[in-house]
């Protein structure tokens, strides 16, 4: 009898149970024998030994069934971590062309600034100033018109 509380229970040996399991979680196997008022448990010890030794096969298939499919979820996993290892690496170059692409232009319109500033602007005052020789005015144009070239297919 056990009390708890104010309630008590009574346990009949209807109540008892032995129970075998797999230990293996992929591996689900679970046996139950009851005791009866009229089948006691110490006398079914011999069924229960008979039990737990015809299942050992269909326990053994479940684990190495259960082992398969670990195997396979494994290789599947390692397959997902290498695809997005490549999708990792695909991305890192797409950036790298992209900033390299973004600094090549960056440069490309420093230099075309720079030739703006260095030769363009100084020929074309030339042009504008009265003062100077015809022929200077025309070297002056042909090199304005090689950087405008110039400035044209770099751009």
């Amino acid at each position: 009898m056990i009390t708890v509380g104010p309630l008590t229970k009574t346990i009949q040996p209807a109540d008892y149970c032995l129970q075998a399991y797999s230990p293996y979680w992929r591996a689900k196997w679970v046996k139950q024998w009851r005791e009866t008022k009229a089948d006691k448990l110490d006398k079914k010890i011999n069924v229960i030994i008979k039990d737990i030794k015809k299942a050992a096969p269909k326990v053994a298939e479940l684990v190495a069934e259960g082992e398969r499919q670990a195997e396979i979820e494994r290789r599947e996993w390692e397959a997902q971590k290498e695809q997005w290892r490549k999708e990792k690496e695909e991305r890192r170059i797409a950036k790298a062309l992209k900033d390299s692409t973004d600094e090549l232009f960056s440069l490309m319109s420093l230099c075309l600034l720079l030739i703006d500033i260095a030769l363009i602007e100084p020929f074309a005052w030339i042009l504008e100033n009265p003062k100077l020789d015809k022929s200077i005015k025309v070297g002056s144009l042909t090199c304005l018109a090689i950087g405008f070239h110039f400035d044209l297919l770099c751009s």
